[in-house]
C-alpha cells in the first residue's frame, strides 16, 4: 500500500516591519560566530544587521519572506 502526504508548499512575499522580529531572531540564531563548524556546513549568516537597518531594507522592499503555505 502507498503512503500519500502532502507536499509543503512555500509561499514568498516581500518583508514588512511584521517581520523584523522573526529576521532578527534567524539572524541570531544562524549568525557565524556562534554556530560550530558542522553548523556553518548549512548555511550561516555573517553580517549581522541592527533593526534600524532592517527597516530601512524593507523601506526598500528589499527582504523577502519565505513560509509554509497554511
Amino acid at each position: 500500500m502507498y503512503e500519500f502526504t502532502k507536499a509543503m508548499m512555500i509561499q514568498t512575499r516581500i518583508g514588512n516591519n511584521d517581520d523584523i522580529e522573526g529576521v532578527l531572531t534567524l539572524q541570531d540564531k544562524y549568525l557565524f560566530s556562534k554556530l560550530t563548524e558542522a553548523e556553518r556546513k548549512s548555511g550561516f549568516v555573517t553580517t549581522p544587521f541592527t533593526k534600524a537597518q532592517i527597516e530601512e531594507i524593507i523601506r526598500e522592499n528589499g527582504i523577502f519572506v519565505a513560509e509554509n503555505e497554511h
